[in-house]
This record gives C-alpha cells, structure tokens and sequence, in this order.
C-alpha cells in the first residue's frame, strides 16, 4: 500500500509555480498524495490552519512545500522517505537557497534565542550527505507524525521578535516551529542529496552534484 503523503502549500494568490506542479505531478506514482492549500497574505495563519488539516487526516507524513520551490528529480518523494527512514529522523529538510542570495541557505545550527544565521555553500559542503540542524525554513520539509507532533499545542508556527540594544530583531515562523518541534523531541535533519529551484523574479538553485560529500556530522 501507498504510503499517504498531505503536501501542505501556502498560496498567496492561490498560484503555484509550474516546477512545483511538475514536482507533484514525479510524486504520485509513489505515493496517496494529497495537496492542500491556503490562500491569504498572512503566512502564519496559513501554515497553521494547513498543520491542523493535514494532521486531521492521520498521514503517514506531512510534506511542506512552497508554492515557488520545485524538486525537478523525478524520485525526489521515494528518495526523501527513504532518507528520513534509514537516518530514524522526525523531519527531514531540503536545502533551499535564500530568494536573492546565491550563497545563503535555509539551514542554521548551532545558534540561540535571536542569533540564528542560515549557512553558507560552503559550511553546507563540510557537512556529511545527511546532517542534523537546529533550523530548517519551511520551503522543503518530509515531516513524519509522531507523539512529538500529535502533543505539540498549537500554535505550530509564530513570529517572535526580541529587542538587543533597541534593535528590533525576528525569528521566522518555520523557525519556530523548528525550535517547538525540538522542544517535543523531534530529529530534524537536512539531506543535501535533494536538488531544489526557488523561483522568483528568477531561479535559486541548490545542486547537490556542486557540493562536496563532507566528512563532518555538523558545523
């Protein structure tokens, strides 16, 4: 039997990119696939109300997805579970490159409170294929459901913000949901065997075959 996968995708407009259509469409071979969406500008209640849904399904996991991030590897899915399978991970993130950015990703460790800063091309290519990480940004995210995620009291994404010597600082909701997820014992872990294209104005690619295999579990 198919294992149930709910891909959870905020849509501002109720759009979504064509390289994240084509990447649902590689999915369903693989897998009960079912796509929710949420339209509206504020982000937070989106993710939230989508978390909420999707666990009322019972899924055997939770996919998040944005609506600009395609995964053009045709067994991207397949590839995916079994990577959070073989390494006993709670979630497992995609690397994601920053709209803007063609060296900062969305992966941070190692950091508290207001501190967190995404790593680089090259802190990524010290890292070993599969690696544990404090934070992932919710572009690209294999979640399975556990006791962790079935305990965890909503709010499951918020923005918080701090201030250090009066300057206004923000941690993002996935962020967040990153921490509350650890918080409940869940094992976050990134693989960075998975090809990803953030699109914008223009395309911010992350291509596993340009990064080194690493030979560090960590930062």
């Amino acid at each position: 039997m198919k294992p149930v996968v709910v891909v959870s995708t905020p849509a501002y407009n109720g759009n979504v990119s064509i390289p994240y259509f084509a990447a649902i469409f590689n999915a369903y071979p693989h897998a009960d696939v079912r796509c929710m969406f949420r339209t509206g500008s504020l982000l937070t209640r989106s993710r939230n109300t989508l978390m909420v849904d999707a666990l009322a399904q019972s899924p055997d996991y939770i996919l998040l997805l944005d609506a600009d991030v395609g995964l053009p590897q045709p067994d991207w899915l397949p590839r995916m579970i079994q990577k959070l399978e073989e390494n006993k991970a709670d979630m497992l993130g995609g690397i994601v490159m920053l709209k803007g950015n063609r060296d900062q990703t969305n992966i941070a460790m190692g950091k508290e409170g207001f501190d967190a800063s995404s790593l680089t091309l090259a802190e990524v290519g010290s890292c070993l294929e599969v690696f544990p990480a404090d934070l992932v940004g919710a572009g690209c995210i294999l979640i399975k459901p556990g006791e962790w995620l079935r305990n965890m009291q909503p709010p499951y994404f918020h923005i918080q913000d701090g201030f250090d010597n009066k300057e206004v600082r923000i941690f993002s909701e996935d962020w967040y949901f990153c921490r509350k997820a650890a918080s409940m014992g869940a094992k976050i872990m990134v693989w960075k065997g998975l090809e990803t294209q953030h699109y914008g104005q223009q395309a911010w690619n992350f291509k596993p075959s340009e990064q080194n295999s690493g030979n560090q579990s960590g930062q």
